[in-house]
């Protein structure tokens, strides 16, 4: 049914540089036909088209065709295809280009929900379009309980949603508390700050917003204290000195400030190699200490809060306490063991049966698991039973910013990791601060660590991971090295009381780590451990966890009578149009509640960029594959030949980088899919042209943490000099580096002009939920290759941030499997993420340095 029409709509409105571009403008028009289909816009087909027009060539695909010959019908008219489209073109133009008017009976919906007159962002109908949608979801499936999965741009003002949705009157009208959850503590603090600046603007009319942070987030008094004496001693006066002044500041803070006291961000902000488990307060502190009684104040804000802000790890901490609590409760251990036996039982399996052959929707055993535990801790809290202090109060409804990132959360939480070195590291600090009858044993413990590290050093060599549990040689060698390792640890007598504070925080980490390592050599254990190891010096880290957080991510849904979901990539494109079942499924959404709502794009996102490039596809000389092709797992090379297969690839890439920067107009933004990579890209581009042409090459390393290189990467912009940032990880995600912060005007920001991506992003997800399904022989759905799809989408986001931008961007996926015919079929999802914008070649001829066929 899919067709090409000839579309003729008014450009009246449309800047003169989009009108005299066809390419461009072909573009913008496809925008605009797809925003009304996913909106449902419904305009006078009949009606008189603008004056001023122009005709192209568009093409509908199915969905497009279908829903116009749909409008068709329902309007019954008989309108000409190409004007009926141009009139979906004209409705979709004047929604992009001009506010939604206000109710006529008040102010805006948005602004009356935030207790504002108007909006400060008047420019953004993408806003009043997704809260529209979202409200319309949740009012209108309020019996369900909705979980409401929203995509929008990035920069459409998803903050504000967050801020109208926690606040909306159903809500009040319920008295309920909100949680609003982001992947990060800076993703709370802007947040903070957003809904400050709203509540100036409100007339203070918009209620107090609590903070609610982990204890690792804040720091002890004590401790630091503690770390400025040995650094003075050490004779690092000046950051002995640097140390106690943040201090002092520190204890000037009011209660009431907008970020607490004694958080452990801050204070990395002044000295980054600080120790920071020897800082953050534990279970054991002093309760008199300044950073416990800022931790224990936000519980008694939030107990008067209707809104509550939090990470999405604060989120996943929370269900766990909940989750022990609820299984230490007897009726709630009975009651699940007879949900079990009669969900697998014969007269379960046929009941489920007949609900699907009735086309109803049954329950999973995740969810009514899940269902009994929120109705014990109801019922224990309705009769005064306290579960347990230092979690989040009881909340009815749910935002999550970021959501396609929370599972990793939760997998963390619900894991522990381990880094065997910084165990060596902590042991040899111990010895320097020995108590009476410890030293030996501790010099002991410190010999036998820093040899187990050596030899799991040796062991992964390769970089693989490895099963601790398998009978393999090196398996066997690894549990030797950690059983070693464990009762060294054992043998140590433990300090007495009354030592200081950082001594008895250093050797609360040491326990903690020995009784990872004591799980990990247990055989009766359940689930992944696993021994993974740094991609340059290989120091291995121990990961156990069970792999599946399905139970408590259904705790955490039974629990809230709404949530929103919202996100820039939880939907995924399909031949039938956006999906958000793969995202929510990872989430464990119950389907019945999953409500997916239109995906709100704007066409501004694709407008400025001039093209994705893709290589071109030439066969190699003397070599396998094509041009820019990496070297993969498929080639089955070793040794030398994987030497030289790398080799090449790199200085393939290198030529290509160098003329992307030749090239371009401002900033250049390189990711890679690893650390090495980060360190072989970027020193070659530190000796190459692009560095001796003026180009400053950054590269996000231990010691340059991505928010450093985004400040340097602004200075350099606000000199007149160009960046080339090379980096991996985070870069990825939540990176921005958007001239606003250093207030240059859009029209103006080149900071980033360029943004490539030298590998697509398969292997990047290590979670051990991930791996778990991938290793999973009955799973059929191809997760790595899913995953691989989503942080394609987040990393092209990093480009275009914001409206009004120079027309001078451009994407590069540099990666030669894209074109290589042997890949084809195996690429196909991640090359509908590419599809909106005008896809280009990057020329092998027009690439200099490059050896030629």
């Amino acid at each position: 049914m899919s067709k090409s029409v000839a579309v003729t709509f008014g450009v009246a409105e449309l800047p003169r540089e989009l009108i005299e571009d066809d390419t461009r403008l072909k573009e913008f028009v496809r925008a605009c036909i797809r925003n009304a289909v996913e909106l449902g816009l419904e305009p006078d087909l009949s009606a008189v088209g603008m004056r001023t027009s122009k005709s192209l060539m568009a093409h509908l695909n199915d969905r497009e065709a279908s829903y116009l010959a749909g409008l068709m019908h329902k309007q019954g008219k008989k309108v000409p295809i190409g004007a009926a489209v141009g009139r979906m073109v004209e409705a979709a133009m004047k929604m992009t280009a001009q506010p939604a008017a206000p109710e006529p009976d008040g102010p805006d919906e948005l602004g009356r929900v935030l207790g504002l007159a108007a909006l400060p962002t008047e420019g953004r109908p993408e806003q009043r379009a997704l809260y529209r949608e979202i409200t319309k979801a949740l009012r209108v499936d309020a019996k369900s309980g909705p979980i409401v999965a929203a995509q929008a741009s990035t920069g459409s003002g998803k903050t504000f949603i967050a801020q109208a949705v926690a606040l909306d009157e159903g809500v009040r009208r319920r008295q309920c508390v909100s949680v609003v959850a982001f992947p990060t503590l800076h993703g709370v603090k802007a947040f903070a700050e957003q809904w400050h600046r709203t509540r100036q603007a409100s007339n203070g009319t918009l209620s107090r917003l609590a903070l609610m942070f982990g204890r690792r987030e804040y720091v002890s008094q004590g401790a630091v204290c503690e770390v400025a004496d040995t650094l003075e001693q050490g004779g690092s006066k000046e950051r002995a000195d640097a140390l106690r002044a943040w201090a002092t500041s520190q204890a000037s803070k009011g209660r009431d400030d907008l970020v607490p006291a004694w958080m452990m961000d801050a204070l990395l902000a002044v000295d980054e190699d600080l120790d920071r488990e020897a800082l953050a307060i534990n279970a054991s502190s002093d309760p008199e200490d300044a950073g416990v009684q800022a931790y224990e104040a936000q519980f008694l804000r939030a107990g008067n809060a209707q809104v509550i802000a939090c990470s999405h790890a604060m989120l996943a901490v929370d269900v766990l306490i909940r989750w022990r609590a609820a299984s230490r409760w007897n009726d709630f251990k009975s009651d699940r063991q007879e949900a079990q036996e009669a969900f697998f039982s014969e007269v379960g399996r046929d009941e489920r049966a007949a609900t699907r052959q009735a086309g109803g929707a049954s329950e999973g055993i995740e969810e009514i698991v899940a269902r009994l535990c929120i109705e014990h801790e109801r019922a224990m809290l309705a009769d005064g039973v306290s579960i347990e202090s230092r979690r989040l109060p009881p909340y009815g409804h749910l935002v999550v910013d970021e959501a396609h990132q929370l599972e990793q959360a939760f997998s963390n939480i619900f894991s522990r990791t381990v880094s065997l070195r910084v165990t060596q590291q902590t042991l040899s600090r111990l010895h320097g601060m020995g108590w009476h009858g410890a030293k030996a044993s501790i010099e002991r413990a410190c010999k036998v660590a820093g040899e187990a590290v050596d030899k799991m050093i040796e062991i992964g060599r390769d970089g693989e991971e490895l099963r601790i549990q398998d009978a393999s040689d090196r398996s066997g060698q690894v549990r030797a090295s950690l059983s070693a390792m464990l009762a060294a640890i054992e043998a140590i007598k433990p300090p007495p009381e009354g030592v200081s504070t950082l001594v008895a925080a250093l050797w609360g980490n040491v326990g903690r780590d020995a009784e990872t390592v004591r799980q990990a050599l247990n055989e009766k254990l359940q689930g992944q451990r696993l021994m993974s190891f740094t991609p340059v010096r290989r120091y291995p880290h121990l990961v156990i966890g069970s792999g599946d957080v399905r139970q408590p991510l259904s705790v955490l849904w039974a629990g809230v009578a709404s949530a929103v979901l919202l996100s820039a990539t939880f939907y995924m494109r399909r031949d039938e149009g956006w999906s958000a079942r793969y995202c929510a499924s990872l989430l464990s959404v119950p389907p019945t509640r999953l409500a997916e709502i239109p995906v709100i794009e704007a066409p501004w996102l694709y407008t400025p960029v001039q093209g994705l490039y893709l290589p071109q596809r030439v066969a190699r000389v003397g070599s396998p594959g094509h041009w820019l092709r990496p070297p993969s797992r498929k080639d089955r090379l070793e040794g030398a030949a994987a030497d030289a297969a790398k080799a090449l690839w790199l200085e393939e890439l290198l030529g290509a980088l160098g003329w992307v920067f030749k090239t371009g107009q401002g900033g250049c933004l390189v990711l890679c899919t690893s650390i090495e990579q980060v360190d072989e890209i970027g020193l070659r581009l530190s000796k190459s042209e692009v560095a001796s042409s003026g180009g400053e090459v950054l590269m996000s390393t231990k010691l340059r943490s991505l928010q450093k290189m985004r400040m340097e990467t602004l200075r350099l912009a606000t000199e007149g000099r160009r960046a080339v940032l090379v980096a991996t990880g985070g870069g990825w995600t939540g990176f921005d580096v958007s001239g606003q912060a250093a207030g240059i005007e859009p029209s103006r920001d080149n900071v980033i002009t360029d943004l490539v991506m030298v590998k697509l992003p398969f292997g990047m997800n290590r979670s051990l939920t991930h791996r778990t399904r991938v290793e999973n022989p009955r799973d059929p759905v191809p997760h790595e290759m899913l995953s691989a799809t989503v942080m394609t989408q987040q990393g092209i986001g990093r480009l275009v941030r914001t409206s009004g931008l120079p027309a001078n961007r451009r994407i590069f996926v540099l990666d030669g499997r894209l074109v290589d015919p042997t890949f084809d079929a195996f690429m196909s999802p991640v090359k509908r993420v590419f599809s909106g914008y005008r896809r280009k070649e990057l020329l092998l001829s027009e690439v200099v340095g490059v050896k030629r066929k």
